[in-house]
C-alpha cells in the first residue's frame, strides 16, 4: 500500500507559488515490523537572513519500520533542509524554529533527537541512524584507498578497536554492500 502526503514548504516571499515537497512512502505488506520508527511533528526551519526564508514549515510525518520514504519536489522546496534538519546537520543561518523529532528505538525507547547533546547525537548517528547524502559519490577521497577511508571511520567512532578488528569490520562492510572484500585496496574511481 502506498501512502502519499503532500507537504507544502513555503519560501518567504521569493516565489509567487511556493515549491512543493512531496513525501512518498511505500511500506512492505510482507514486513511484520510495522511500528513507528521516526515521528516528525510540526517541524519548521527558517534561514535567518534578511528577509527570513521559511524553508520548511510545519512538516509532520511518520515513518514505520519496513517503509521506504522518498522526498520529491522542485529545486529549493526544502527536501535537503528537512533531511539535514531531522539529523541536526544544518549550519547557520539555518535555524530549527519548531517541531519534534522522535526516533523510536527497537528497544522501545523513544529518543527526542532535538534534546540530545552533541556527543549523544554523534553516537545516535553512528549506531542507529544514517543518511545517504546528495552527491554521495563525492564523499570519498579519490586518492585514498576505500579500505583506508572506512578504517578512518572506525578509528574515530570505535577507538577501542584494534587494527585487526577494524580491518575485519571493513571487509565485512564491503561484503554487506556487495562490493567484496577484495576491493579493500581499490580507489573510489575503480568502483562502478
Amino acid at each position: 500500500a502506498e501512502a502519499r502526503q503532500l507537504i507544502r514548504a513555503r519560501r518567504g516571499g521569493c516565489h509567487p507559488h511556493p515549491p512543493r515537497l512531496h513525501v512518498h512512502s511505500h511500506e512492505s505488506d510482507t514486513d511484520p515490523m510495522r511500528d513507528a520508527l521516526l515521528s516528525i511533528n510540526d517541524f519548521s526551519v527558517v534561514y535567518d537572513v534578511s528577509p527570513p526564508v521559511e524553508a520548511v514549515k510545519g512538516v509532520s510525518l511518520q515513518l514505520r519500520r519496513g517503509e521506504i520514504l522518498g522526498l520529491a519536489g522542485e529545486s529549493g522546496c526544502g527536501k535537503t533542509t528537512l533531511a539535514y534538519g531531522i539529523q541536526r546537520l544544518l549550519k547557520p543561518p539555518a535555524v530549527i524554529t519548531s517541531g519534534e523529532v522522535l526516533f523510536h528505538d527497537a528497544s522501545g525507547e523513544d529518543i527526542d533527537v532535538n534534546s540530545l547533546d552533541p556527543e549523544e547525537m554523534r553516537r545516535l548517528r553512528w549506531d542507529k541512524v544514517s543518511m545517504v547524502f546528495q552527491g554521495a559519490m563525492n564523499a570519498l577521497n579519490p586518492v585514498v584507498q576505500i579500505g583506508r577511508q572506512l578504517d578512518d571511520v572506525f578509528q574515530v567512532h570505535r577507538p577501542e578497536m584494534s587494527r585487526r578488528q577494524r580491518i575485519a569490520e571493513v571487509k565485512e562492510l564491503l561484503e554487506i554492500v556487495k562490493v567484496g572484500e577484495q576491493r579493500i585496496r581499490s580507489y573510489p574511481h575503480e568502483l562502478s
